[in-house]
């Protein structure tokens, strides 16, 4: 009898323990879950830009000559220009003596903008034109190769707006961009730091010495449509991210752009893919704006080889090779497991930066995360760079490479597109 009853007090008391300890083990809430409370107040609402642009991408835009239409962007830009020097004129002089009239630079700076954001629909129209017709010549207007010279998709349509933010969260024993979120536009220096601090406080079971965040505006955005084009000041900036945002758009109808698109939604998450995504838009790019520019503002266009002037000397600071050797030091840091030694080295050498005249806010595992998505950057110390580059120099056009790439699924499918298997 005593025995039935200890036995069921056994029984009872492994049961209550069982239990306690399913209650202290309940899994805590994500890391996404806490990522995602702390930029609720600050996430770029996709679906309200959606809502409020999808319409105009479905509007033609007025036909004119294209070439005759680069005078207008030219004049578009120089208003650009003109409203910046205007409002830094301004904040300097207010509240000095000198001012005779208070009002008069604030009169003179609206009526700019009233003429730069009239000309803005116009411009957008004309650059967007210019990128769809040399798209045509190219042979690459479409990602399934049909009817090049008829069938354009996507088309090319972005609006021109304020540089949103984009959140980038990396281990920090590694450099990965393991998390992004697209921020707005409004952000104060203040919000941005504390909400760095913030995500480093998280806890995540794929980073367990911890996560490493930054926030930085991007030139683009091409998840949306029309896609999203940060004005960089002059035709060709412009220019090149229109063609960015417009290469990923074409890729994502493609293996290639599918796989990234799933790395962006965090359903299969792969950094490799992003790499080589990046990189092959970032050329597709850069040829498209060349090309442009050749045909259309041959005054920006890039100078042919020997033609550049003579170097008067090397130049004292090399900013491309002082940040290649940042990372390659970085990387070797992290891979002996010696992170704060890392950490404390990229603030040396962003100290350094600064002393050489470049600003660099944070200089962390999710910076070069972030920047070395692009392989085929000049500071890049990524191979994929120069295999993709290897790539474009195998086929004989843009429209084969674009063919060619958007095929690629892993950089093991690259290195065998090289070897011609």
């Amino acid at each position: 009898m005593i025995r039935g009853w200890a036995r069921r007090a056994t029984i009872l008391l492994a049961a209550g323990a069982l239990f306690a300890a399913l209650i202290g083990c309940a899994p805590r809430a994500t890391f996404d879950a806490h990522l995602g409370r702390l930029i609720a107040p600050y996430r770029f609402r996709l679906l309200q830009w959606e809502v409020a642009h999808l319409p105009q991408a479905f509007r033609a835009y007025p036909r004119e000559d294209l070439s005759e239409g680069a005078n207008a962007v030219r004049l578009y830009f120089a208003l650009a220009q003109a409203v910046r020097e205007q409002e830094q004129m301004i904040a300097s002089q207010r509240g000095a003596e000198r001012i005779t009239c208070p009002h008069c630079e604030e009169y003179d700076l609206e009526a700019l903008r009233k003429r730069y954001d009239a000309l803005r629909p116009r411009v957008q129209g004309i650059l967007a034109g210019q990128v769809e017709e040399v798209l045509r010549a190219e042979g690459a207007a479409n990602p399934w190769g049909l009817w090049p010279g008829r069938i354009l998709f996507p088309p090319v349509r972005f609006v021109l707006t304020e540089a949103p933010y984009t959140l980038i969260v990396s281990p920090r024993d590694r450099i990965e961009s393991a998390r992004q979120a697209l921020l707005v536009s409004d952000l104060s220096l203040a919000h941005i730091e504390a909400l760095e601090r913030a995500v480093e406080r998280l806890e995540a079971p794929w980073a367990p010495r911890g996560v490493s965040a930054l926030v930085e505006e991007i030139g683009g955005f091409g998840g949306t449509f029309p896609s999203l084009v940060v004005e960089s000041g002059s035709p060709r900036g412009t220019l090149e991210t229109i063609c960015e945002e417009w290469a990923h758009q074409y890729f994502a109808f493609t293996p290639l752009g599918f796989r990234y698109v799933l790395h962006l939604l965090g359903l299969r998450r792969d950094y490799e893919i992003a790499r080589l995504n990046e990189t092959a838009a970032g050329i597709v790019a850069k040829e498209l704006r060349d090309e442009i520019l050749q045909r259309y503002y041959p005054e920006l266009a890039p100078r042919p080889e020997g033609t550049a002037p003579p170097a008067l000397g090397e130049p004292a600071f090399d900013y491309n090779r002082f940040m290649r050797e940042t990372r390659l030091e970085v990387d070797r840091l992290l891979a002996a497991g010696e992170i704060e030694e890392a950490e404390a080295y990229m603030e040396a050498r962003r100290q350094q930066l600064l002393e050489e005249g470049y600003f660099i806010r944070r200089l962390n595992q999710a910076y070069f995360a972030f920047h070395g998505t692009y392989a085929d950057a000049p500071t890049s110390v990524d191979p994929i760079g120069e295999e993709m580059r290897a790539l474009r120099a195998q086929s004989a056009s843009l429209a084969e490479f674009m063919q060619r790439a958007s095929r690629l699924r892993s950089r093991e499918d690259l290195q065998r597109a090289l070897a011609g298997r």
